[in-house]
């Protein structure tokens, strides 16, 4: 028994005798002073009346707590409606996480704290559900994938805040929501800008898309005549602008004094002295652009996430060309047929089509991979997927987290790779690659809404890799694979896979081969990665003195 049950259990024992003695003692015809005294100083002892006091405190707050739970799963309930698809829609995922990020650990706080004392208590499933809980940095980092999302698919804030998504409606977002939005997002914007340009996810355009977000909640503020939500935005917007001018050498330029003087009354005093202080000794002159240019490459990925997504919805394809269509490098002999000579495909031939055809080839493997495997390699991936980075060469090789790359992924263990044995035998019967000894492991990849992967190339700075393998376990929407350099995208497709090759037989690399993973609008996209290196196919892709193969 724990504490509280031992005392309610002395309490009862004493007050039972305590009657007992009583009625005793009228029943005798005398009292026994000495007996009655000798049990309320026992009683005392025991300090039952506070015991009492503090059992009944306890039981309220473990009643209340339980109270808040069910309010926040009935709001959920309200939230999702009959369609529990509607997580899928970025805004609904912004309402739950932002409300889990909270609501949710701060119920388990107190949850731990209470349940402790009232029955025997194991912890540990409770720790663990709250660190799958999203963090206040989670919600940060949706935040700006939000806006990020817009700005390359060309989607306006206003529509959003109306919760609307393209085509895809869902109930607007509260104001309470959308101030959440603009600061969240304004904490991750001011990290991204602390990174070098090549691999930071700040660019002016998504800066334009943070501040029309917070002009839109400044004029529901000021409608509102909400007068500490309007001070708390100016605040937030003239921190914003201060880091994206500061980041360009421009913190002591005359527009930040200009606005300095505009939003005083809502900063901190140590705040503005800091500023004035930090820029006594430095000339005040214009800036201009309050951000580095982002490089072409970069514009070009939302340019293209833009016009790929208006075309797939008009198309029953997989893939299709973009902009110069009618390009006949690209056409050119373009195959498509069902391959039978290896022993994995004699039962079903793996069907093989030709999406490009130049100075190298890009094919889909169609049903290339069962459902059984899939539900193991998102199995295998929901306990395991960790945030995906970056590598960089700087002085030396390493990985940063970014905004280039939003996604999770997990690359499987060697004693995880017999259970897709027959997978990585397909692949060889259709790629006659040497996946079994000529690759690295599998990679899951695992994108939620608004995540996505900017243009890169899968050729790093050291590995030696030969080419690329995208299974696609999901339909998604959004999503896409581009190659801006050859005008192709791909759409993910459930089951089918994306092979491309990274090298030429003499050994360059292939220049037109950068390519982006465009948002996910809706839902989820599931991948797994198979990348082949030289070694061990120096037989299937052989070496060429000609420079031009």
């Amino acid at each position: 028994m724990n504490s509280s049950t031992v005392y309610l259990f002395n309490m009862g024992v004493i007050l039972t005798f305590m009657a007992f003695l009583i009625t005793k003692s009228y029943g005798s015809g005398y009292i026994s002073q000495i007996l009655v005294n000798n049990t309320l100083d026992k009683v005392r002892e025991l300090d039952v009346n506070t015991h009492i006091r503090d059992y009944i405190l306890e039981q309220d707050a473990y009643i209340s707590t339980l109270s808040d739970l069910k309010n926040i799963l009935t709001d959920e309930e309200r939230l999702l409606g009959d369609d529990n698809n509607v997580i899928n829609h970025p805004v609904i995922f912004l309402k739950l996480i932002r409300g889990r990020s909270t609501t949710y650990t701060t119920w388990l706080d107190y949850y731990k704290t209470i349940f402790p004392r009232l029955q025997n208590f194991n912890e540990t499933p409770v720790v663990q559900l709250q660190a799958m809980l999203p963090a206040p940095n989670d919600v940060s980092k949706f935040a700006l994938g939000l806006i990020i999302t817009l700005e390359m698919y060309g989607f306006s804030v206003e529509d959003l805040n109306e919760g609307l998504i393209d085509s895809y409606k869902v109930n607007p977002m509260t104001f309470d929501e959308l101030v959440s939005l603009c600061i969240h997002s304004k904490e991750e914007f001011i990290t991204e800008l602390d990174k070098e340009i090549y691999i930071s996810g700040a660019t002016t355009n998504t800066l334009l898309l943070i501040t029309k977000a917070f002009n839109l909640a400044l004029e529901k503020a000021i409608s509102k005549n909400d007068r500490q939500s309007v001070d708390l935005l100016r605040k937030a917007s003239f921190e914003l602008m201060f880091a994206a001018y500061n980041s360009t050498d421009c913190g002591c330029s005359d527009e930040v004094f200009s606005m300095l003087q505009h939003y005083k009354s809502v900063l901190e005093a140590k705040y503005v002295i800091m500023i004035e202080e930090t820029c006594k000794e430095v000339s005040h002159n214009k800036c201009g652009k309050p951000l580095r240019l982002v490089p072409a490459i970069r514009r070009q990925s939302q340019e293209y996430c833009k016009f790929s997504w208006m075309a797939s919805r008009d198309r029953s394809s997989g893939y299709f060309y973009m902009h110069n269509s009618d390009d006949k490098r690209m056409l050119k002999n373009l195959k498509c047929y069902i391959k039978h000579d290896h022993p994995s495909l004699l039962y079903k031939g793996g069907k093989i089509e030709e999406v490009f055809n130049g100075d190298f080839s890009i094919i889909i493997l169609h049903d290339v991979i069962i459902d059984s495997e899939i539900e193991y390699l998102k199995e295998v991936g929901l306990t395991s997927l960790t945030p995906s980075f970056v590598r960089v060469v700087r002085n030396v090789e390493e990985s940063v987290y970014t905004f280039l790359r939003s996604s999770r992924s997990y690359i499987l263990e060697d004693e995880e790779l017999p259970r897709i044995k027959s997978l990585r035998l397909r692949l060889e019967g259709l790629t006659a690659f040497n996946v079994f000894n000529g690759s690295e492991n599998t990679k899951i990849g695992h994108y939620g809404p608004t995540n996505f992967f900017d243009i890169h190339q899968d050729k790093g700075f050291v590995n030696d890799r030969l080419a690329t393998i995208i299974i696609y376990l999901n339909n998604a929407v959004g999503g896409m694979t581009l190659f801006p350099g050859i005008n192709l995208a791909v759409t993910p497709k459930k089951g089918s896979a994306l092979v491309f090759p990274l090298i030429y037989k003499n050994g360059t690399v292939i220049p037109h081969l950068h390519h982006v993973s465009c948002p996910v609008i809706l839902g989820e996209k599931w991948i797994a990665t198979q990348w082949i290196n030289s070694m061990g196919n120096e037989f299937s892709y052989p070496c060429s003195t000609n420079r031009n193969e």
